[in-house]
């Protein structure tokens, strides 16, 4: 009983001509691609706003080895801009890596660091 309830959940989630009729069976398809196109736009926007927030974090961190330098912020103020711009500078490179494997030339990932550097102009203040 068990291993046929197990079959019948597999047939119709991959879509096997058993279970589904070819129609059918291509319109799944059709689905797992779209939730695809879906996920790797998803990805591109994660890839976009992570380097946003490392440049971010990047900037406080600028501003908090200067603030310390002159002892003006305590240690742990700095040592957390320096563990937030390691887990942008990780969220990036893991997201990049997943773009890579989903086979997104780097072309393209190259644009998306582009389209990051317009989104937020470094301020000189």
């Amino acid at each position: 009983m068990r291993h046929t309830v197990l079959c019948g959940l597999l047939t119709l989630c991959l879509g096997c001509s058993a279970g589904l009729s070819p129609l059918l069976a291509n319109d799944t398809s059709a689905v797992l691609e779209g939730n695809l196109a879906t996920a790797d736009e998803h990805t591109k926007r994660e890839l976009v706003d992570g380097l946003i927030q490392l440049k971010v974090d990047k900037e406080i961190l600028e501003k908090a080895e200067r603030a310390w330098a002159c002892g003006c912020l305590p240690e742990v103020f700095l040592l957390n801009a320096q563990r937030n711009v390691t887990k942008s500078q990780d969220a990036v490179a893991r997201t990049v890596k997943t773009l890579q494997l989903r086979g997104m030339p780097t072309t393209d990932i190259q644009a998306l660091h582009q389209e990051a550097d317009k989104a937020r102009p470094k301020r000189d203040k």
